[in-house]
């Protein structure tokens, strides 16, 4: 279940592309980058077609009185 007072504050969308190989032996470009992902839908911009999506979270949540952990 999504807690409303826990976020992603920022992250890098990756796409691949390869005829054969696995998730692990494609190469992979910067399709797009995102910030303050909340539990509401929300449109990412993405450039590119690609097999492949690895997204990336380049930093965790600050520490708050809800979300102590961080």
């Amino acid at each position: 279940m999504a807690k409303e007072h826990w976020f992603i504050p920022e992250c890098e969308i990756y796409i691949g592309d390869g005829i054969s190989g696995s998730f692990a032996d494609v190469d992979y470009w910067l399709a797009g980058t995102c910030a303050a992902v909340t539990n509401a839908p929300k449109q990412i911009d993405c450039y590119g077609i690609g097999t492949f999506v690895k997204v990336r979270f380049n930093r965790k949540p600050e520490k708050t009185n809800m979300n102590p952990c961080g």
